[in-house]
């Protein structure tokens, strides 16, 4: 990993520091990816800083990992890799945590990726089916479609195109 970077920039007033406000002696284990069927973690040990333009104490952060997470980045591709083709429990299950991880990662990365109005646009009018699951009588699951007919993206040759009024 090299030498720890010697100053900060504040990210309440931008301003950069040097002065380590005090040494924190908890190591975080951060997990990375896997490399030859192994987990890899990172063991990181975050500098609190103090900013004596303004006056405040922070964190120094590290580039790839979240705020209070305890995956990088790549890692948490790592797991939604897995989502392919596979449930979601399957996908925790290989990855060794539990489903509420992989919904989190998911929910994470989804939200924000493609904004309400583009995927809204040039429809005349939205036709939502909403359905709810419960998988032996655990936590419910909504599931939000949209019903907009959507033409064909491919016919065979030996088939025909379907009837307007039967899709």
């Amino acid at each position: 990993m090299g030498m720890p970077e010697k100053e900060a920039r504040c990210p309440h007033c931008g301003a950069a520091t040097r002065r380590v406000h005090s040494r924190s002696k908890a190591w975080r284990r951060v997990f990375h990816g896997t490399v030859v069927g192994r987990k890899v973690f990172l063991r990181i040990r975050p500098r609190p800083f103090y900013c004596g333009s303004c006056k405040k104490a922070f964190t120094e952060t590290f580039p790839g990992i979240e705020k209070w997470s305890r995956r990088t980045i790549q890692g948490e591709q790592e797991i939604l890799s897995h989502l392919v083709g596979t449930s979601l429990h399957q996908a925790a299950k290989r990855n060794g945590v539990g489903d509420g991880v992989v919904r989190r990662v998911l929910k994470r990365r989804v939200m924000g990726e493609v904004p309400m109005e583009v995927a809204l646009e040039g429809l005349s009018e939205v036709v939502l089916g909403i359905d709810e699951h419960s998988f032996r009588g655990q936590k419910m699951m909504i599931t939000v479609t949209s019903l907009a007919p959507v033409p064909p993206q491919d016919l065979l040759r030996h088939r025909q195109p379907p009837l307007p009024g039967n899709r």
